[in-house]
Order: structure tokens, then sequence, then C-alpha cells
């Protein structure tokens, strides 16, 4: 017999001797993290699991703040989770997620008819006291620079350093499900009603899910950050600058998906979104304010480049729909704009490089659907923008002629496959041209002669000589021809997500392609018992030892008695510490495995606390080959 089939014949036997010893068994009290409210299916974590500090109206951030400080102070820590029990928490002070591996999750509360119910919620009113704010000028000073995301206070700030200098200490970490809400008086000025709900600076790789902003002055500021990853965001009643500022220059690669922001009521110029870096925006719902997505640098050194958008819908916006500003390579799909006041999509005179808009739908805008200044290489495919020029009436001779796509003299390069310009039947019709190219001197001189080029063109309600001006269009009223053979698709409301399982939620609308989940909500995750394999309740059988070995034969034991238990399923948990019953102390775990654990029950997840957060060390014995095999389609968690 080889030396392989000699080790994974012994690992076989005493697995076999673990599931022979289960029979009959049940997960002992001590180990069960969760129980089941009476009347209900649901399993919701024990209060000795879960942070529960003082109810509002009494201050709680100092409890919450004393659970982070201690969690990230940790010996060797690397992070881990702290789970925030439902209910209504007051903040005095703003609270500072610094740390490794921190993460910060917010425990759905259970209604009486055993639904799901909202996450915790954490208020803050003109009192707020941000530290760091009020002593921003000693931190310039000690630093030699500025330091915008100071500027302003702000309720939570999530940092990748202490000190705000330009080296990230703190990797990974997250917030997850919280709402976050303004209840002072709007337009005091104080220090609470002017702070930005959630300001980030220098984060890496964290995560942010199932966040909701209510009533703050500004709402979400990324700051320097490098791959931070967000999952619905919804951002309401905004009223300052912004809704979300989703980066600086320095920004790497955010990807963001589900964005919600809506102005306050009369606000007519807030700006919804700014993206000043490459990023990712997939599923985006912008309402109200003044412009809806800026897309812009800081100057002509500092451009947006490299930026991906997909699926928004954004309406009712004072001014343009979309702006493109200070960028370069902008990608734009199966995007809707109804009611901007000004242009759908305005690209000023700030833009260099390419431009790609597909799937396009703009209705009733208060100026031209389109309005290009400046840039090469701009592509329109299967465009519909319909109704353009609703203010007409009091635009500025610099906004006339109306057209549904109107191209400056600066545009080096032009082309548009598929579209319908007009206004529908039945409507006043406010275009001056379908398609217009202005013959004054170009403010800039393009490239090389311009290249204008268009086909499949259907013009609705256009008279014939006012349909094209400039750009001569390659077989015309051919758009529902090739629509109707299924060239041109109308904007995509699915197809694209990140996990696909059918308990996965869905939105609806422009959300319908943002799939992803969070991972505490994911019924397989949310509504199944916990059991957690360090538990001293587990002696009998012991999972893990003192020194963080882990028993294969032994988590055999204890994972044939949870499927026998627990039909429906259930998650084998291995925390990355534990803290002690006050919250006062934490104390890190990392774990070794020399042997294969095998998971071979359906429904049975194995559960980390995150990436780089929960630790198992392979140790393999020198001839030994090592397998982990899974026969179940569980997700596992951390590393």
């Amino acid at each position: 017999m080889s030396q392989l089939a000699r080790f994974t014949s012994g690992i076989a036997a005493l697995m076999l001797l673990a599931a022979s010893s289960a029979v009959g068994q049940t997960i002992p009290a001590g180990a069960l993290l969760k129980h089941q409210p009476s009347g209900t299916t649901n399993y919701v974590f024990n209060s000795s699991v879960m942070l529960t500090p003082p109810a509002a109206p009494a201050d709680a951030s100092a409890t919450i703040q004393a659970a982070i400080n201690t969690m990230a102070s940790a010996s060797l820590s690397k992070g881990g989770v702290i789970l925030l029990a439902p209910g209504t928490y007051y903040l005095a002070h703003t609270l500072q997620l610094e740390g490794s591996g921190v993460t910060l999750v917010g425990v759905r509360a259970v209604t009486s008819t055993g639904q799901n119910g909202s996450y915790p919620t954490l208020t803050y009113d003109d009192s707020l006291i941000d530290d760091d704010y009020n002593n921003r000028s000693a931190i310039e000073t000690t630093l030699g620079v500025d330091v915008p995301i100071i500027d302003t206070p702000a309720a939570i700030r999530f940092n990748g350093n202490a000190d705000y200098s330009g080296t990230r200490t703190f990797n990974y970490g997250g917030l997850i499900g919280i709402n976050l809400t303004f209840t002072g008086t709007a337009g005091s000025g104080s220090e609470g009603d002017t702070a930005t709900g959630l300001a980030m600076n220098l984060p890496h790789q964290t995560l942010v899910r199932d966040l909701t902003i209510t009533n703050a002055y500004n709402g979400l500021d990324v700051g320097d950050s490098t791959s931070p990853y967000f999952l619905n965001i919804n951002i309401s009643g905004v009223r300052g600058t912004f809704g979300a500022r989703l980066g600086t220059f320095n920004t790497d690669a955010i990807k963001m998906h589900a964005l919600t922001v809506t102005a306050s009521t009369g606000n007519t110029s807030t700006t919804l979104a700014i993206i000043p870096a490459n990023m990712e925006l997939i599923g985006g719902n912008l309402s109200g304010g003044g412009v809806g997505l800026h897309i812009t640098g800081a100057d002509s050194t500092t451009f947006a480049n490299d930026v991906y958008l997909r699926s928004l819908l954004i309406q009712h916006t004072n001014a343009q729909g979309m702006l493109v500003d200070f960028a370069r390579q902008v990608y734009v799909s199966d995007t809707t704009i109804n009611y901007a006041g000004a242009e759908a999509i305005k690209v000023t005179p700030n833009f260099y490089g390419g431009l790609a808009l597909t799937n396009l739908r703009t209705s009733y805008t208060g100026l031209s659907a389109i309005r290009v200044q400046r840039g090469m290489n701009i592509n329109l495919v299967n465009a519909v923008l319909l109704n353009s020029g609703q203010r007409k009436s009091s635009a500025s001779s610099d906004d006339l002629p109306i057209a549904d796509l109107s191209v400056d003299s600066s545009v080096t390069s032009l082309n548009v496959v598929g579209g319908r310009f007009g206004s529908a039947n039945g409507t006043t019709v406010h275009e001056d041209w379908g398609m217009y190219v202005s013959t004054t001197s170009p403010l800039y001189t393009p490239w090389h002669t311009p290249t204008l080029i268009a086909s499949n063109i259907d013009f609705l309600n256009i008279p014939t000589a006012q349909r094209s001006s400039g750009i001569t269009i390659t077989n015309p009223s051919g758009y529902y021809t090739l629509y109707n053979a299924g060239y041109f698709n109308p904007p995509a409301e699915d197809g694209w997500s990140l996990q696909n399982l059918p308990t996965d939620p869905v939105g609806t609308g422009v959300m319908a392609v943002v799939k992803g989940f969070n991972l505490y909500d994911l019924p397989e995750i949310r509504d199944r018992q916990w059991i957690d394999l360090t538990s001293s309740s587990l002696s009998t059988h012991p999972v893990v030892d003192s020194s963080g070995n882990i028993n294969a034969a032994n988590f055999t034991y204890w994972e044939d008695i949870a499927a026998n238990q627990f039909p429906e399923g259930a998650v084998l948990y291995l925390p990355a510490g534990h803290f002690n019953s006050s919250f006062s102390s934490y104390t890190r775990k990392i774990y070794n495995l020399s042997n294969p654990l095998v998971i071979n029950h359906a429904a049975i997840q194995v559960l980390g606390d995150g990436r780089n957060i929960t630790r198992i060390r392979f140790r393999i014995s020198s001839g030994s080959v090592l397998s982990v095999e899974s026969h179940a389609s569980a997700p596992t968690q951390g590393h």
C-alpha cells in the first residue's frame, strides 16, 4: 500500500469512528450561538455574543468605540467581527472604525411575525463631537500637509491609519448592516448638522454593505483608498455638497454595486454622486438635487480615468443628469436619464480620450439630450433620445440650438450606430435638430480633421431639413428594422451577478443586475443555527485545542451531529477570536490544520470572520498529501 493510500485510509477510519460514536447525540447548548424566538422559525444570535450598548437617549458611542479599540489593540489581532444588537443607539461622539480586519456588523431584528426586521440604527444630532475635525489644525501642522477628509466633521470615520499620514497601517475590515440617521436641526450649522455620514481615509480592501444614511449633510466620502467594495448603499435626504463622493484622484479600483442617492425635498443644488478616479459602478438610482453624476478629477493633471458605469437610472435633476468633465476613458451602458433640468449628458471641453455610450435612453431633458464639447472617439450605440429641450425658452444662446445630439467643432471623432431621435407623437416638438454639429470656430483644435459618422437613425416628428446638420447618415430610418431583428436591445436589467443562487436577494428595475449579497443575510447563513467549534462545551470531543490545532476526526463527529440535529442546515463557525463577557478584552485565535476536513452533508456551512482575519495554517508532514474535500455547495468565508 502506498504512503498516500495509508494516509487516506487512516483518516477515513478516524472519521468513521467519530461518526459512529456521534449517533443519538446533540450539540451542547453552550456551543450554540443562536436561539429561536417563540413562534418563529428564525435563528437569532444570543445576547451574550452581541454588543448591546445603552439605548437612546443615552450615549452609546463610548461602548461601541471601546469594543472597536479592544479588538484592534489585542495581541496579534488581525481583527474580527463585532456583532451589534438590534436597536436604536445615540452617538454623542464620532465613531472611529480603525484596526486591521475590524468589522462592525449590525444584526437584524426579528419582528413579531417572525420576519427579518431592521438593522440597528445609529442616530446623531447637533451635539455630535468629532475630535479629529476639532483638532484638524494640530493634525495638519504635525503632518505638514492639508488633510481634506477632516476639513468637515463626520458621524463615522473608517480609517486606514490613526494619524492621517500617507502611510496605510490597517487593512481589510468592514461596516455591514447599519442605519445612520441625523436627527438634529437641518441648517443649524452645528457640527452634527454639517457632518458627513461616513468618511473614509486610506482604507484598503474594505467592505461596506447594507448601509443606509438618512438626512446627513453629505452622505459618503470615500477619500483616498485602494480597492474598497461597496454593496447596497442607500443615501436619502442629502442636503450638502454631495451625496456620495467616491474617492479622490489617488483612489484605485473602487467597486460599487447598488447605489441609491436621493436629495432632500426641494434641493436643487447637491451633486448626487461624484466619481474622481477609476471605478466600477453597477446599479444606481439617483434622484433630485443639482447634477446627478459628476465624473471629474480636480484639474487637467488629475483626470478621472477608466470609469465603468452600468444600469443607472438618473432623474429629476435640476442640472445635468451626467456631467463628464476632467475625465478620459469613460464607458456607460444600459442607462436611463429622465427629466434632467439641463442636458441628460454633457461632455465639457475638459474631456480627453474616449467615451462609449451604449443602450442609452433619455427623455424630457431641459436642453439638448447629449452635448459633446470635446473629445476623441465618442461612440454612441443604440440610443433613444426623446423630447429634448423642455427649457428651451429660457436657454442661453450658448445652449442653442437644441438637439437630441449636439456636437461642438472641437470633437475629433464621433460614431453613432443605431438611434431614435425626436419627440413622441402628441407632444410639443422643442428640438431644433435631431443631430447637430456646430460650425463655429473650435474652442480647441481637434487632433485631426473631424470624422463624424452615423448609421441606422430614425427621427420622430423632426422635419426632414432639420434631422442632421454636418453628419451624413448611412441607412437612415433603419433603426427599428434592425431593432426588431434583434440587433439593438433595450437597456439590460439582468444577466450580471456577483453570485447567482436561488436564494440571493433580487433587486428590481436598474437594481436587478445587482445580485451581490450580504453574507450575514444570506438565508443559508442568517436563518441557520451557528455552532462555535472552539467552545469548551465541545470538550468531550474538542475540535480545537488550546494551541489552535484542529482535530479533523472531532470536526466530523460534531458535523455529523449537527447535520442530524439541524436537517435544514447549520453553520460551523471558526471565529477570529473571542471577547470576554464584558467586551473589555479580546483574544485572537489562529488555527492549525494537519489533516483534511471533509464536509459531506448538504447545507453545512463552514464560516470564518473574513479575508485575512480567520486564519488556518496548513501543516503537512514530509511525504504526506493534504486534501480538503467538499460535498456540499456551502460558501466558506475566510482562510
